[in-house]
């Protein structure tokens, strides 16, 4: 698929309510598993995700039979950890805070459960709403203009 397609309306609306989704329960289950919450905001900060899921884009659109919804989930279970490890860098530095067994049920698709299957199919509608408003057509113009700049 051609980068920009990525970033057609469509596309763009269904991968970014996915990844908002997925990235707010996941780091509602980091959270819960390692029994810290630090003042963590579960907003994305939009320009951060854009970025990372142009970086997954350019990163798959040569590659065939690409599951991309495992890739994008992934993607964004591993943006909530980071942000999560940036969060509380000190507890996990120290070791008091072990990470090791969520990245490695991120990375062998073992991270979502069922519990966390049904919030995401309770929200997604609603979070796929908010971006359907967002993306008016100047601002996708913009978004594809900054897409082809890169």
């Amino acid at each position: 698929m051609e980068l920009l397609e990525y970033f057609n309306k469509k596309n763009l609306v269904n991968n970014m309510s996915r990844y908002e989704a997925n990235y707010q329960i996941s780091l509602g289950k980091i959270i819960k598993e390692t029994k810290v919450s630090n003042d963590i905001s579960y907003e994305i900060e939009f320009s951060l995700a854009l970025g990372s899921l142009y970086d997954l884009f350019e990163d798959i659109k040569s590659l065939d039979n690409v599951d991309l919804i495992n890739i994008l989930d992934q993607q964004s279970s591993l943006d909530a950890l980071q942000y999560f490890v940036n969060k509380n860098y000190e507890l996990v530095k120290n070791g008091s805070i072990k990470l090791e067994h969520i990245i490695n049920d991120i990375n062998e698709e073992r991270f979502f459960n069922d519990s966390m299957k049904s919030i995401y199919e309770l929200n997604i509608s609603d979070i796929n709403n908010k971006y359907k408003a967002l993306f008016t057509d100047s601002f996708l113009q913009q978004i594809q203009e900054e897409v082809q700049k890169l």
